[in-house]
């Protein structure tokens, strides 16, 4: 991927957008949101990330638009499951019917840098979530960001107007954050931060992360649990109620 394929993607997006305002109540708007999502998708994590932003923006975008952009969060195009299995052989350095009694190779989820897995632990029985980094995801993200920060510079220098936005801070501001999730370790220690911090909570649930001290930066596990996405406001009140 070079610079003008950014650029190009960005112009194919905002081209989409447009669509979306005019047309919307011509045509089914939910057409466009398959086309952005897969164009997103295709366009690697980064525009992945920029799609799972815009799926919570119903004031921007159609309704039907923004529920087919939430797909983009877990129901991405998943990485081969001999692969994830050998990945994660190689992270646990065993075996995996060492560690596990069960192993679902079908992932359930997907998103831009990870998927997941259920599985059951021998020692105690307990259902967990495996997560696995996508391959390569590091240094993909890597390239990305460098070609984002060569086109927010093209950008600050053809564009006065960008200078109030100050977009090169909010490109630097990203890469502190996505370079954060790519480190699993720093999530699982994040994770149980705050569980230990909602400990005594009856209203918020936080799910045991690490076990057995199996967490590296590519991959970890978590108590599998079941509740209702925080997006689903209509099912939220509905239980409340």
């Amino acid at each position: 991927m070079t610079v003008i394929n950014i650029i190009f993607g960005s112009l194919k997006i905002s081209f989409y957008s447009l669509k979306f305002k005019l047309f919307v109540k011509k045509k089914d708007s939910r057409e466009y949101g398959t086309r952005l999502r897969k164009t997103l998708e295709s366009l690697g994590p980064m525009f992945i990330k920029f799609g799972q932003l815009l799926s919570t923006r119903t004031d921007v975008i159609p309704y039907k638009v923004a529920k087919e952009l939430q797909k983009l969060t877990d129901q991405c195009t998943p990485f081969n499951s001999n692969l994830s299995e050998e990945i994660l052989k190689k992270e646990l350095g065993c075996e995996l019917n060492e560690v596990f009694s069960e192993f679902e190779p079908k992932p359930f989820a997907a998103a831009s840098l990870a998927q997941v897995h259920r599985a059951k632990l021998i020692h105690n029985k307990e259902k967990v979530i495996v997560k696995i980094l996508r391959p390569n995801i590091k240094s993909e993200v890597k390239k990305n960001l460098r070609l984002l920060r060569s086109v927010s510079k093209l950008i600050s220098v053809f564009f006065k107007d960008s200078e109030r936005l100050n977009i090169n801070k909010v490109v630097e501001d990203y890469e502190s954050t996505i370079m954060k999730e790519l480190d699993l370790k720093l999530e699982a220690a994040n994770t149980n931060l705050t569980r230990e911090n909602f400990r005594d909570s009856d209203i918020l649930y936080i799910p045991k992360k690490g076990f057995l001290g199996f967490t590296t930066s590519q991959s970890t596990s978590l108590e599998e649990i079941y509740g209702i996405p925080c997006t689903r406001l209509t099912n939220l009140k509905k239980k409340r109620n």
